[in-house]
């Protein structure tokens, strides 16, 4: 039969406001336990049989986390999307999957570099930041906003249509996050 319909005031605007809270457990919840694990631990147990450097361990480990965050929540919010008819604005359902997919990919590289520094309490202390410091700090009307990494998202995901200046904003606070954990999994060797 026909697709059920969602309650009427369901819409585009909470199914991604929804896709934001999502992104901000889901990649500190598969990403820091990983980072974690790889200070704590020192995998050495692991890599007395083939030496290998510790940092290489924890690339593959995001090689592998990363486009399953991505996916989990691009794929989750374009299927919910999908049922409440076209997509609206500016921004299509491609555009908006690909924006959430490179955010959840941010944050989880926002995990890293904080689990990094807080090991033991990596998951709670990224949950946190991001709802604590990073949202709140999207939605003001300055320019440090563009410290966080849900407001390229937003930007990205919004009516205004696509730029490039989220996209670096984006790429670059990933970046510097992944940076900081490969640099703290380097100098704890």
């Amino acid at each position: 039969g026909q697709p059920r319909r969602p309650h009427p005031a369901v819409g585009q605007a909470e199914v991604l406001s929804l896709a934001v809270l999502v992104m901000a457990v889901l990649p500190p919840l598969l990403v820091a336990s990983a980072v974690a694990e790889e200070l704590e631990d020192k995998t050495a147990a692991y890599l007395w049989s083939r030496p290998i450097a510790r940092w290489t361990v924890l690339v593959g480990k995001l090689v592998v986390l990363l486009p399953l965050a991505a996916a989990l929540v691009a794929g989750g919010t374009a299927a919910a999307l999908r049922t409440l008819g076209p997509v609206d604005g500016g921004a299509g359902l491609t555009t908006i999957s690909a924006a959430l997919a490179a955010g959840a990919s941010a944050l989880g590289l926002c995990a890293a570099g904080i689990s990094s520094l807080a090991p033991r309490q990596g998951t709670a202390v990224t949950i946190g930041y991001i709802i604590l410091i990073d949202l709140p700090l999207g939605v003001l009307p300055a320019a440090i906003a563009n410290l966080s990494i849900t407001h390229h998202v937003d930007t990205l995901t919004g009516r205004d249509g696509v730029s490039a200046a989220p996209m670096i904003g984006l790429a670059a606070l990933a970046l510097a996050w992944g940076g900081l954990a490969l640099w703290r999994i380097r100098t704890a060797e």
